[in-house]
């Protein structure tokens, strides 16, 4: 894929065209989605598998997913809603690779998206080696075996990685955070929970900052430094034989320093 851009936006029944640097999909496709009132519809393309590159999702006013499937394309599938059939039809789905090979999967208004409009993003891909998502009114989801990164940013909604040895930053409001299997984490979110199970190997670290929300750290063997903790109105929860009480947080032996704070929730540490 070169990596000039080109836009061509297509209002044809059914369309598809494959541009050096840049693929638009405009197909009426025409579905509701639960809970949205106006026009919609779903669109679907695929892209040339480009090992080890990287994945940029952005969207609003809708989910993010992002999963490893048994495919050699990249496959895109997003329901967009509009205000009206108008504008609908003149929305358009892009995927485009950049100069430094990243694809960069976006829904582009003609001038700009009004209010209530937005799109769910679903990316099927056969690998990454790096996910950026961003949604605002939106959750996110990532489950990748093998990928080194995540950096993930919502606002009203859940952030979950299922992502085996990447490090994670995952950034929300008002929604969970959950994240499984990784070897480093820095999470910051309000007004809910943070769970985080590290893989076996992972020496950390993890800075978590969260308020009014409970935050459930489980550790491995390989887990070391400093862990601060701090919490108002609930307790510290220590479930870890090796770990000492030291400093106002508790000591794995060597490794980087880590942070867990939040209000009003208690904190739990568990694992070997």
């Amino acid at each position: 894929m070169h990596s000039r851009t080109l836009g061509v936006t297509l209002f044809a029944l059914a369309g598809l065209v494959t541009l050096s640097g840049c693929i638009i999909v405009s197909r009426n496709d025409s579905s509701l989605v639960d809970g949205w009132s106006g026009p919609s519809e779903t669109r679907t393309l695929t892209v040339a598998h480009v090992a080890g590159s990287r994945l940029d999702v952005r969207t609003r006013n809708g989910s993010v997913e992002v999963r490893q499937g048994g495919v050699d394309e990249v496959t895109i599938t997003a329901t967009i809603r509009a205000r009206s059939q108008d504008r609908l039809s003149k929305a358009t789905l892009i995927a485009h690779r950049d100069a430094a090979g990243t694809l960069e999967v976006r829904v582009e208004w003609p001038d700009g998206p009004r209010s209530g409009e937005g799109a769910s993003i679903v990316v099927v891909t056969p690998s990454a080696a790096k996910v950026s998502a961003r949604s605002s009114n939106g959750p996110m989801v990532v489950h990748l075996a093998d990928c080194r990164e995540v950096d993930a940013e919502s606002s009203n909604g859940d952030i979950i990685v299922d992502a085996p040895g990447a490090i994670v930053k995952a950034s929300s409001s008002n929604g969970k955070v959950e994240l499984e299997g990784v070897a480093g984490a820095q999470v910051a979110t309000s007004n809910d929970s943070v769970r985080i199970s590290l893989g076996a190997d992972a020496i950390g670290p993890v800075e978590i900052r969260t308020s009014n929300g409970p935050v459930d750290l489980c550790v491995g063997p390989a887990f070391g430094g400093l862990l601060g903790t701090a919490t108002s109105n609930a307790r510290v929860r220590m479930d870890v034989a090796r770990a000492v009480a030291r400093g106002g947080g508790f000591d794995f032996g060597p490794g980087v320093r880590s942070v867990i704070r939040t209000s009003n929730a208690p904190i739990r540490v568990r694992g070997t």
